[in-house]
């Protein structure tokens, strides 16, 4: 079978150059586009249901010519495409920045490591869970006692990172 498909690419080689070359507009890289159809159509398996090969080989040829045709215009469109890409900035934080944002949530942690628990667990659940007034139940307390004991976590000299001032 592999004979069989070579033998009909070599007899319609110089039809498919021909073929493609309008479409890619040079026939340099109509030769490139038929290269590139041959490996894909010699790559088919053996027992694929092709029932015309020749027009497959075309279509593969066609397609190929097709691709290559808008990646070049696109290429022609935006010339200098990958030099913007490089100048873009990084999506990611620098090394030295997440060495910094880091340290900087070791020093929150420790904050509020120092803080009385209830204080600390009306805190976080204001700041990061988003309640406007920590649960009742789970604390024990009034909603006014609570609110007191958030508001006042970040004023609390113990709870600052150093360098940092209070309300």
């Amino acid at each position: 079978m592999a004979d069989d498909k070579l033998q009909l690419y070599l007899a319609h080689r110089a039809a498919l150059v021909d073929y493609a070359r309008p479409i890619v507009g040079c026939r340099a890289r109509a030769e490139d586009v038929v290269q590139e159809a041959w490996l894909r159509f010699s790559g088919q398996q053996d027992d694929a249901d092709i029932r015309h090969p020749a027009s497959y080989l075309y279509r593969i040829v066609r397609n190929l010519a097709l691709d290559q045709t808008r990646r070049t215009a696109t290429e022609k469109a935006q010339p200098d495409g990958d030099d913007i890409l490089a100048e873009l900035p990084s999506s990611s934080a620098s090394p030295e920045q997440a060495v910094s944002q880091q340290n900087e949530l070791d020093a929150i942690g420790r904050a509020l490591e120092e803080l009385p628990q209830r204080t600390r667990i009306a805190f976080e659940m204001h700041r990061l869970g988003g309640f406007t007034c920590p649960v009742r139940s789970l604390q024990g307390s009034g909603c006014a006692m609570t609110t007191g004991w958030y508001r006042c976590a970040p004023s609390c000299p113990r709870s600052r990172p150093p360098g940092a001032k209070g309300n």
